[in-house]
């Protein structure tokens, strides 16, 4: 009984896990012109690179929890993910407000047009 108690338990804890995993990004879309990608998940950390809205960046990592970096974005979210992405062959962090998240994409080097309407 403890045996199938046991086997249970790790098939729920094993659903489980595959269930947020598969609800994480796969891609992010840069949302911003100048978006800076930082060493670390932390606004004050060295800056790599910048990126331009359109770019996409394929997901390394994210933070554990979101952040708040003391910014007004002039809605009730202030707090936001850090995403560690990948783009050409640098990698580095990007705060979630200037990133959408995409679970796929056609191809990661098609163009992405936006509509400023």
């Amino acid at each position: 009984m403890k045996n199938l108690l046991f086997t249970v338990c790790m098939l729920l804890a094993a659903a489980s896990f595959n269930l947020i995993a598969a609800q994480s990004s796969e891609y992010v879309i840069i949302s911003a012109t100048d978006v800076n990608i930082r060493q670390k998940p932390d606004a004050s950390s060295k800056l790599i690179t910048k990126l331009q809205m359109g770019q996409i960046g394929k997901v390394e990592q994210r933070s554990a929890e979101p952040a708040d970096i003391g910014m007004d974005f002039g809605s009730e979210l202030t707090s936001f993910y850090w995403y560690k992405i990948k783009v050409g062959t640098q990698s580095g962090w990007v705060y979630g407000a200037f990133a959408f998240e995409m679970k796929e994409i056609a191809s990661p080097n098609a163009p992405v047009d936006w509509y400023d309407g």
